[in-house]
């Protein structure tokens, strides 16, 4: 929704980097590295690109990484380098796609050998070794990540940046028992939404009605409205095309599976429809997306679940492990230094019976509330704005007891298009919601009625999709 607002990383914070160079001049390379945010500096050796993997010298690479040049030792008989820290050994040798990793002591140690794509080498024109960063790092434990607009490689310690927050998050803890009791079971929410537009002087209106939805343990969902649409548009048979929307959604995050229908939309491509089903693999989508995201739909589902019986510290850690870096000006040191200055005891400034922080990241102003009672959570706001070259995202909403509220509003301004000089026009668009929670006994239907027509959406995308070379 607000990209630049909630880029989903959480970043890892901050490892001192103790290197012993010499006082000469820096080699840029084909790309930059940082570990836990700091920059690392090369004078020996410049980093390289090759086969699609950064490469980076031997000896700044694992100093980098927090090796002591003297537990990194070369055999010259097997062509090898062993580097130590700590209980943690790893094993590289040159043109060989594998690496063996032994963590613990003696007795106990545990050994791991890793095929890798990528293999250590010898440049020819410096006569210096090259490891392949990213594998080394991710083998190690490390979070490995790639800004592609400015071609940096991304390696965070989340354990040692972890280890280095003193924040506490008790009030945080208060929130989840709050939230916990309030969507534990199965629930049901009645209440209302509405929609208006602004499309310039091309279209006005907007639609509302009322929804109830069925929700269990957080999962299982049933949602179903009627809407009133009301537009306006110089265009008379778009005005009166459609006078209401019909819409239900049901669905399982476990499965990952979700289904809509909805007759007026159906019936405006071919009247004759009715009762039609839409089903949308999510799990199938965000799987096939894991080599661009990092994480696939097991994945983001193990983190929902642990985080709903975690505290917030060890939600946050979670995330903060699992999240895939793609920002070198978004590492997790900087991701978790936005959270804190919301959710930690230290940003939650009490006034009475509330809690509030503030905060400002990038060109988004956050505030967040806390409202409590007998020391007890008892709702909460945010509110969220955005101004991006005079594109406008603001946010409001709350929950205090079983009552919800939600506000957003979106507006850009009218632009013209350089390439073109087309004039495109600005909009704007808010949406209205509110909500009453409940305790129910009926059970929320997660599948269309037997018998229905059921579209695959992701069948229909593969169909259109297949000429295509991505």
């Amino acid at each position: 929704m607000l990209n630049r607002a909630f880029r989903t990383a959480l970043c890892a914070g901050a490892l001192l980097l103790a290197l012993c160079l010499p006082a000469s001049a820096a080699q840029e390379g084909d790309f930059s590295v940082l570990v836990n945010g700091e920059a690392v500096t090369f004078t020996d050796a410049a980093p390289l690109l090759k086969d699609g993997r950064s490469f980076l010298p031997m000896v700044e690479t694992f100093d980098a990484l927090g090796f002591a040049q003297g537990d990194i030792t070369w055999d010259a008989a097997t062509r090898s380098v062993t580097a130590a820290k700590d209980d943690t050994s790893i094993t590289l040798t040159i043109d060989q796609k594998e690496l063996t990793v032994t963590r613990g002591q003696e007795n106990a140690a545990e050994t791991d050998t890793i095929t890798t794509d990528a293999a250590p080498f010898i440049d020819a024109a410096s006569s210096r070794t090259y490891v392949p960063v990213g594998l080394v790092a991710g083998a190690l434990g490390y979070n490995v990540g790639w800004d592609a607009q400015t071609s940096t490689v991304i390696i965070d310690d989340v354990d040692a940046i972890l280890a280095a927050n003193s924040e506490t998050y008790a009030m945080m803890d208060r929130y989840l028992e709050y939230t916990r009791d309030l969507t534990g079971g199965t629930c049901k929410v009645e209440g209302s939404l509405a929609v208006e537009m602004e499309l310039s002087s091309l279209m006005t209106g907007g639609i509302q009605g009322d929804y109830s939805m069925l929700q269990s343990d957080s999962s299982a969902f049933q949602f179903s409205t009627e809407l009133d649409v009301e537009l306006s548009a110089p265009d008379a048979e778009v005005s009166a095309q459609i006078d209401s929307i019909d819409l239900e959604l049901r669905g399982d995050l476990e499965e990952g599976l979700f289904y809509f229908s909805s007759d007026a939309l159906t019936q405006m491509s071919d009247p004759s429809v009715t009762g039609l089903w839409f089903k949308m693999d999510l799990k199938s989508m965000m799987d096939q997306l894991s080599l661009q995201t990092g994480l696939d739909y097991t994945d983001l589902l193990l983190m929902a679940r642990a985080a709903q019986d975690m505290s917030f510290a060890d939600s946050l850690a979670l995330i903060l492990r699992e999240v895939p870096l793609t920002s070198a000006s978004m590492t997790t040191r900087d991701l978790l230094a936005l959270y804190n200055s919301m959710f930690s005891d230290s940003a939650l400034e009490q006034k009475g019976t509330t809690y509030i922080s503030t905060t400002q990241a990038e060109d988004m102003d956050i505030t967040f509330t806390l409202f409590t009672s007998d020391s007890k959570v008892t709702g909460y706001s945010m509110t969220m704005k955005a101004d991006q070259e005079g594109a406008i995202v603001s946010v409001d909403a709350s929950m205090k007891g079983k009552e919800l509220a939600m506000t957003m509003e979106m507006s850009t301004p009218a632009v013209i298009d350089e390439a073109s000089g087309v004039s495109i026009p600005g909009f704007t668009y808010t949406v209205t919601m509110d909500g009453t929670y409940s305790a129910s006994s009926t059970q929320p239907q997660t599948q269309p009625p037997a018998g229905a027509d059921v579209v695959d959406l992701m069948e229909q995308l593969t169909v259109e999709m297949d000429p295509v070379s991505v």
